[in-house]
């Protein structure tokens, strides 16, 4: 009774949710090389806080992180730090990136020339709503813009393979599991 009845699906619709839930199982614990606090200097460093929430604080940009290491594996955590773009699940109406909700980068450009990028927040067949790297929150007519770049793909992430080191990368992946309690 809890579950809404579902519209028909297409192929490739059911392989996008049946890769994202396959994400989420919990399988035999992976080992953890790293060293978390190191990792928590790490996270700082690279100031990650600026579009992640941990534990109420930082950013808006990013999925929130407190309890990350309750729901995905290390394996999947280094892949996100390393090629946060690779883990995209494209389907017909969108992308879940990295295994969390929808973070699609979106350039739209508007009929008087203006170009304003970010994360698309929402979209329906007329209107389509971003939030920039500041926070700010735009809305878009279709009818008014010329252009919507949506960059499946990508990711606002930067990604941070050959910036760190093989441990330093251990020790993030390390920090990230920690929260929310998985050891």
């Amino acid at each position: 009774r809890g579950m809404p009845r579902v519209r028909r699906m297409t192929e490739e619709e059911v392989t996008a949710i049946a890769t994202y839930v396959r994400t989420l199982g919990r399988g035999a614990a992976q080992p953890v090389t790293g060293n978390g606090e190191r990792g928590r200097a790490i996270f700082a460093r690279l100031d990650c806080t600026g579009c992640h929430v941990v534990e109420g604080q930082g950013g808006i940009l990013g999925p929130e992180l407190t309890k990350v290491g309750q729901k995905r594996s290390p394996a999947f955590l280094r892949q996100i730090v390393l090629d946060p773009g690779a883990t995209q699940i494209k389907g017909s109406y969108g992308i879940l990136q990295n295994g969390f909700t929808e973070y699609l980068p979106v350039s739209v450009v508007s009929n008087d020339g203006k170009e304003v990028r970010g994360i698309r927040l929402n979209e329906d067949s007329f209107t389509i709503q971003l939030r920039d790297q500041q926070g700010r929150i735009y809305s878009f007519r279709k009818t008014d813009v010329r252009n919507v770049d949506k960059q499946f793909g990508r990711s606002m992430m930067p990604s941070y393979r050959g910036r760190m080191s093989n441990a330093e990368t251990d020790d993030l992946v390390a920090y990230l599991v920690s929260l929310g309690g998985a050891k």
